[in-house]
């Protein structure tokens, strides 16, 4: 199959074609792995999986390869999503000791009111990644350029929000540019 054939919009058509480019290093243990579930795109959670594949470009260009590996999936402790100890990644990257150094949840919200997308945002923070075992978290919130404007707008709610829970914030507009809330490391 030709790899070009995965490029079906935009950023997604650039990532998949980034992660997928056979040039990069492939030292990255979940490289794999990470084609695979590309090669098996299940139409209808394309948008999904386009904004997990952004992140996990970002997780590339920003992390050092050659010391972690790029894991590309859902993972958890097993518990049922808002019990304590239950965590939802996306895209990290683990450490040659199996620890995790950085986890990402990606998030596209579906609301078109900045308020209630602000409680969608705490509520992810707080029941999907707070419990991850992660040096650094950060929810990767992906929105169109409407939202994004209002998003901006909220900077100084985000960025209390991010120090607060110790997870940093990534508006991710559609070009993949990033504003970033730092929530430090915990």
């Amino acid at each position: 199959m030709d790899r070009r054939t995965l490029a079906r919009s935009g950023p997604g058509g650039l990532a998949s074609l980034f992660i997928l480019d056979l040039r990069r290093p492939t030292a990255a243990k979940g490289y794999d792995g990470i084609v695979q579930r590309l090669l098996s795109i299940d139409e209808p959670k394309q948008a999904d999986l386009i904004a997990e594949l952004v992140d996990a470009e970002h997780l590339i260009e920003t992390g050092d390869m050659t010391k972690q590996t790029l894991s590309l999936g859902e993972k958890s402790t097993g518990t049922r999503r808002g019990a304590p100890g239950h965590y939802d990644i996306d895209s990290a990257l683990v450490n040659a000791d199996g620890t995790i150094e950085t986890a990402i949840q990606t998030y596209r919200p579906m609301t078109t009111d900045v308020h209630q997308a602000i409680k969608d945002i705490r509520s992810k923070m707080q029941q999907q990644l707070r419990a991850a075992p992660a040096a650094n978290k950060t929810l990767a919130v992906h929105v169109d350029d409407a939202m994004k404007v209002l998003l901006e707008a909220e900077r100084d709610q985000l960025s209390g929000l991010a120090q607060k829970l110790g997870i940093s914030i990534d508006i991710v507009a559609s070009d993949g540019s990033r504003i970033h809330f730092s929530g430090g490391a915990r």
